[in-house]
């Protein structure tokens, strides 16, 4: 975990650690066969996902790995925020229908 500082009176004073995950996932885009989720980090990494596909009462796995179904950027946009877009790329395995 990384440490939060607060300046007061040009001191700085230590306050509680920042969790890894600061925001997220959000979901940021969604076209038929993509989608983009985003998450805010504290410190840079690289995220690992698993979502879930349900149908009635079968929950079937749907792995991100960044080698075949993912494109993962970062930005850093503070001295402890990392925003990392996760854009996937579902081809012929995944339709998403609009209701």
């Amino acid at each position: 975990m990384i440490n939060s500082q607060t300046q007061h009176d040009d001191t700085f004073v230590q306050s509680q650690p920042l969790p890894l995950l600061i925001a997220g996932p959000m979901l940021r885009h969604v076209s038929a066969n993509e989608f983009t989720i985003w998450l805010v980090t504290s410190t840079p990494c690289q995220p690992d996902i698993t979502l879930y596909l349900v149908a009635e009462q079968d929950y079937t796995p749907l792995s991100l790995n960044k080698d075949d179904t993912y494109k993962h950027n970062q930005y850093q946009v503070g001295t402890h925020a990392f925003i990392h877009p996760l854009i996937t790329h579902q081809g012929d395995k995944i339709t998403f229908k609009a209701d």
